[in-house]
């Protein structure tokens, strides 16, 4: 290293450390904390490039990975959700006899969703900070963003799908089909 400092520098003392990281990204947070420093770095033995593209590339990928999760995820949230409403079609339609409105049912139907879907915001934020931890990964910002936004997503998929469900309930029809 001494001789690659003499020939690339125009001061004769020869200061120099090696740095190592067990990650590319703290790496670069470390390289640009020592450039804002005012010390001159030396990364000749890093190919950043090859790694920056490295780097968009499996990012993009488990992008695209956790799009065809999410999608695949809200297909069976929609399948179960369905299942579930059919299963309790008989206790709506008792609850729309004894008075109720079409909005009273969704409201109810709503609220089992948000404490249902809290219960999962609580143990999801648990096991990422769980996964976080064990891969050394400092930053919870976009995981919990993300499942923020993925339990958000589920909730509007259950509103739309119950709201048609118990609108679409027709209670002659339904008590002629239980007397059957």
């Amino acid at each position: 290293m001494k001789s690659i400092y003499e020939k690339n520098s125009k001061d004769k003392q020869y200061i120099g450390y090696v740095i190592c990281y067990d990650t590319y990204d703290k790496l670069e947070t470390a390289l640009k904390g020592y450039e804002k420093s005012g010390y001159t770095v030396n990364d000749s033995f890093t190919d950043r490039e090859s790694m920056d593209s490295l780097n968009n590339y499996y990012q993009m990928l488990m992008f695209t990975f956790a799009g065809i999760i999410i999608l695949v995820a809200m297909i069976i949230d929609i399948v179960l959700e369905s299942h579930l409403l059919m299963q309790r079609k008989s206790e709506l339609v008792l609850l729309r006899i004894s008075g109720l409105r079409e909005k009273d049912l969704i409201h109810i139907s709503l609220t089992e969703s948000i404490i249902g879907l809290c219960a999962v915001l609580v143990i999801s934020t648990i096991i990422s900070i769980i996964m976080l931890l064990l891969t050394g990964i400092s930053s919870l910002v976009a995981p919990l963003i993300s499942t923020f936004v993925f339990i958000i997503a589920l909730l509007l998929e259950r509103v739309i799908t119950q709201s048609r469900f118990i609108k679409k309930i027709d209670i002659v029809t339904e008590l002629r089909n239980e007397v059957v």
